[in-house]
């Protein structure tokens, strides 16, 4: 069965918002922002719903829960192929490009949105084997309790987390087919993990491949 475009990008867009504070600090903050997918569809012609259900794409955007086989979507995003797909995804979508709720859902912002959060779940440690955030969100559970061992990992989220600045959330609040808006508290909360990850704490339990030979 295939995953409809539309919902499944919405929905990437705001596990990585909501799963943050759970990942880092285990503290789940209360989501305000939500999508209604069922309606995003509507007005939308059949050509180009079918455009994007049959795009190839679509591999681009990979959402696999099988570890080896998310593996290799995260190689197809790094390629020129993909890259240039999401500096301008209109182009590849003729038939949606009209629409304006198309617009607003292909905008930069989003599109930046999205990278982030592939950023994220692409990560891998020193050894190539998904870091705990990034198994975590591909297989929608799992203990990321050890992310600070590996500092590839934890230099990565870093990375990601500082991306999430105001433009960021606004971006996905501010977009026709979500509703509510995000505390300060909650859009803060990026600035809060980073300040997590870059502590003397986490730091000090990193293991590099230096350590494992003694």
């Amino acid at each position: 069965m295939k995953v409809n475009i539309f919902n499944y990008l919405l929905i990437c867009l705001i596990i990585v918002i909501s799963s943050n504070a759970k990942i880092i600090t285990n503290h789940f903050l209360k989501r305000t922002v939500t999508y209604d997918n069922s309606s995003f569809e509507e007005g939308l012609s059949q050509e180009c719903i079918e455009e994007h259900d049959n795009s190839e794409y679509m591999e681009c955007m990979p959402v696999d829960k099988d570890l080896d086989v998310f593996k290799q979507g995260c190689l197809k995003i790094k390629t020129e192929k993909c890259q240039n797909f999401f500096k301008n995804p209109l182009e590849y979508f003729p038939h949606c490009k009209n629409f304006p709720k198309i617009q607003e859902y292909y905008s930069t912002n989003l599109m930046k949105a999205l990278l982030i959060f592939y950023e994220l779940k692409c990560q891998t440690d020193e050894n190539g084997n998904f870091c705990p955030i990034a198994e975590a969100l591909i297989k929608g559970e799992g203990d990321v309790s050890n992310t600070c061992k590996s500092k590839n990992c934890t230099d990565t989220a870093i990375k990601s987390f500082q991306q999430m600045d105001e433009e960021f959330y606004m971006a996905l609040q501010n977009t026709p087919f979500s509703s509510g808006s995000w505390s300060q508290e909650e859009i803060n909360e990026s600035k809060n993990m980073v300040k997590v990850l870059e502590s003397d704490n986490c730091r000090s339990q990193h293991i590099t491949r230096l350590s494992l030979r003694f």
